[in-house]
C-alpha cells in the first residue's frame, strides 16, 4: 500500500485530502516557488504545481518514495524530486515552505527551521506539521512507537525554542493520525521582522513620554531630532543631504528643517539613512519626531520587505 492517497479509488496509509484540507496551504500560488522537505510520495507537491507554483522541488531520503513521486508527477517540468536530507536546503528563495510530519526524525530540528527561515522570501511561509507533546516539560521527548523510538518537541520547546525565529500561529486542532502516539498540530510560520513603531507629530504631543514608557520592550529607539542634530553639529559632510542639513543649523527650527528636506527632493536620501538604523535583528524600533506624511510612505517602503512598519501618528 502506498502511503499517501493519490485519488478517490486508490487508499493509502494517510488520507492526503483530509491532511491537505487541514493544512490550508493557499489556494493560489501562482508564480511561486515551492520547497516540501520529506515529500514522500509528491501529493502536496502536485497540489503546489496545480495551484500555480512556477517552481516546485520535492526532497527526501527515501528512493523508494521518490520514484513513485517521479512516475506519477515527474512529467511537470516545474516540479523536480531530489533525494537527499535537509540539513542543506536546494537554493532558494521559496515563497512556502512545507515541512509536514517529518520533524520527529530529525534530533537537531532548530538547526532546520533556522535554515527554512534563511530559505523564506521576504513574505514566504512555512506550513509545519508535526507531533507535539502536551505536557509542561521544555525539551524533546523521546516517544517509542510502531517504527521505532523517534522524538517529538513539547509544546514549550516548540513554541518558545524552536519557532522563536517566526512570527507563528497554530491553524489546526490536534489530530491523533493513523497510529501515531500524540497528536499533530498544524503552524502557519512567517520570519519574524522588526516591528517598527512611528511615534511622530508635532512638537508637545507627548510622543517621548509615550516613546520613554515603551523603553522597556524596544531594542532601540531612534530620536529624529538627535539624528537631524548630529548632522547639524557634524565636522564633515560628504552628501548632499548632510550639506543640506548642516547648512541649516541655526538659526532654523527642526520643523522648517524636515519639511525643507522634501521641498528640495532629498526625501529618498533622508530616509534612506535612517532606515540604516533598523537592523534585521532589532525586535521593536520606536522612532520619534517629527516626521512628514511623504517621508513615512516612502520609510514604509524602504522597509517593506524587512520589517513592519506602525504609524502611531
Amino acid at each position: 500500500m502506498r502511503y499517501q492517497t493519490h485519488s478517490p479509488d486508490q487508499k493509502g496509509m494517510t488520507d492526503s485530502s483530509h491532511r491537505l484540507g487541514r493544512l490550508k496551504i493557499p489556494d493560489n500560488l501562482t508564480g511561486q516557488a515551492v520547497l516540501d522537505m520529506g515529500c514522500n510520495e509528491g501529493f502536496f507537491c502536485n497540489v503546489a504545481a496545480s495551484r500555480g507554483a512556477s517552481r516546485v522541488v520535492g526532497i527526501d531520503m527515501s528512493s523508494s518514495a521518490l520514484a513513485i513521486a517521479k512516475e506519477l508527477y515527474g512529467g511537470d517540468g516545474r516540479v523536480q524530486f531530489i533525494e537527499q536530507g535537509w540539513q542543506k536546503l536546494p537554493q532558494g528563495p521559496f515563497d512556502l515552505v512545507l515541512w509536514t510530519s517529518a520533524m520527529h526524525y530529525e534530533l537537531d530540528p532548530l538547526h532546520v527551521l533556522q535554515q527554512v527561515a534563511a530559505s523564506l522570501s521576504p513574505n514566504g511561509v512555512l506550513i509545519l506539521e508535526c507531533g507535539v507533546n502536551y505536557d509542561h516539560s521544555k525539551e524533546m521527548t523521546r516517544i517509542q512507537r510502531h517504527d521505532g523510538a523517534l522524538w517529538y518537541p513539547s509544546l514549550r520547546f516548540l513554541e518558545e525554542h524552536l519557532l522563536a525565529g517566526f512570527a507563528f500561529r497554530q491553524i489546526a486542532t490536534p489530530e491523533l493520525v493513523g497510529s501515531d502516539p500524540i497528536p499533530r498540530s498544524i503552524y502557519h510560520c512567517a520570519k519574524k521582522m522588526p516591528e517598527v513603531v512611528l511615534l511622530r507629530g508635532p512638537t508637545g504631543k507627548g510622543k517621548s513620554v509615550a516613546a520613554t514608557a515603551m523603553s522597556r520592550a524596544a531594542t532601540k529607539i531612534i530620536s529624529l531630532d538627535m539624528f537631524l542634530s548630529r548632522m547639524m553639529t557634524a565636522k564633515h559632510q560628504h552628501s548632499e543631504l548632510e550639506k543640506y542639513i548642516f547648512s541649516k543649523a541655526r538659526p532654523y527650527g527642526l520643523t522648517e528643517v524636515y519639511e525643507g528636506i522634501d521641498e528640495v527632493g532629498l526625501t529618498n536620501a533622508y530616509i534612506g539613512e535612517l532606515a540604516k538604523g533598523v537592523a534585521g535583528t532589532d525586535g521593536l524600533v520606536v522612532i520619534d519626531g517629527y516626521m512628514t506624511d511623504q517621508q513615512a510612505t516612502a520609510l514604509r517602503a524602504v522597509l517593506s520587505t524587512r520589517a513592519k512598519v506602525w504609524d502611531a501618528g
